[in-house]
């Protein structure tokens, strides 16, 4: 089903569809009922080397309920999302997982960053955790990670909810180069404190990267070891060298994930758009569409309680 972007609750049938969205979504929905039995990624044709996660855990872990595993976009981490890890905790009594991605956050560094790589990561740290299964939250990069892991391995994926973001390429292609260009061009002083650093990051950052907010978010990435030195904790290396894979998907055929899907997009965001509509029903054909309004694409961060009553709403219905 398709939602319109000025609301938030459609799955509780208080969402008035235009004629034009239910005609898209009965357009979809034939196109996505010709499904075929299901087959391998076609970029799954070489064997995966796992690296090793790191997460954070919140809330206890009941028999009865599948964890809720969030998974970060690019550049950020599982420390982005501790607030909203405790408060949902507390909302759905589930036990959260918040995961560093490879290349984030205190995970290791890989060369390879591809999703059916991060994927095969997320569902290893999934075992080692002891989750035979479980509800999959991703932002962002860490939406394309969740829906290439529910379509490779969906005995793992109860449920799936992805944040503005779509099985396509993604509207970053102009805004990340821009932030790495940024983030190269810093140059780091062991006589500096942390916050002379950060300051004088923010202003050659400001040369690439007008926004306070994303300058800001960049900045979380700022780390300061024993010996006083300052670095990037994320790898921009690899990160710049599978740009190309990171903002574009997978290409699956004849597969597709029949659980429960949840795209929620921001109502000022480009990220998800009627366009992305007949790809989102092929491989999920279960897909609810709908956005937050007046949220852009960090809608967890902007809008962070309607965020959790989507979710909450959803994981319930």
């Amino acid at each position: 089903m398709f939602a319109s972007r000025g609301h938030t609750t459609s799955w509780q049938g208080k969402m008035e569809v235009s004629y034009r969205q239910a005609a898209l979504f009965l357009r979809h929905a034939v196109l996505a009922s010709r499904t075929v039995p299901q087959t391998r990624c076609l970029c799954n044709t070489r064997s995966i080397s796992t690296v090793k996660l790191e997460c954070d855990t919140f809330g206890k872990r009941t028999n009865n309920t599948s964890p809720l595993v969030i998974l970060h976009g690019l550049f950020g981490s599982k420390q982005n999302w501790h607030s909203i890890s405790r408060n949902l905790a507390r909302k759905i009594d589930r036990q959260i997982l918040a995961i560093d991605i490879r290349n984030h956050g205190e995970s290791e560094h890989s060369d390879v960053m591809d999703y059916p790589s991060m994927a095969a990561d997320v569902a290893a740290t999934m075992k080692e955790e002891g989750v035979e299964r479980g509800i999959l939250v991703g932002h962002s990069m860490g939406g394309k990670v969740a829906m290439t892991l529910a379509l490779q391995e969906a005995p793992l994926v109860e449920k799936l909810i992805v944040v503005d973001t779509t099985p396509t390429t993604s509207a970053g292609k102009i805004v990340f180069p821009k932030i790495i260009e940024g983030m190269k061009n810093i140059k780091f002083h062991t006589e500096w404190t942390l916050s002379k650093t950060r300051s004088e990051a923010d202003k050659t950052l400001l040369q690439t990267i007008p926004d306070l907010g994303v300058r800001q978010f960049i900045l979380t990435n700022l780390v300061e070891d024993d010996n006083g030195w300052f670095s990037w904790r994320v790898n921009i290396a690899a990160i710049e060298k599978n740009l190309e894979q990171i903002w574009s998907f997978p290409q699956f055929k004849h597969v597709s994930y029949h659980g429960d899907t949840l795209f929620l997009g921001g109502g000022k965001s480009p990220y998800i758009s009627e366009s992305h509509y007949p790809e989102i029903k092929r491989l999920f054909p279960k897909a609810l569409v709908t956005h937050i309004p007046d949220s852009g694409h960090w809608v967890h961060t902007e809008k962070p309680k309607e965020f959790m009553e989507a979710v909450t709403d959803f994981i319930r219905k």
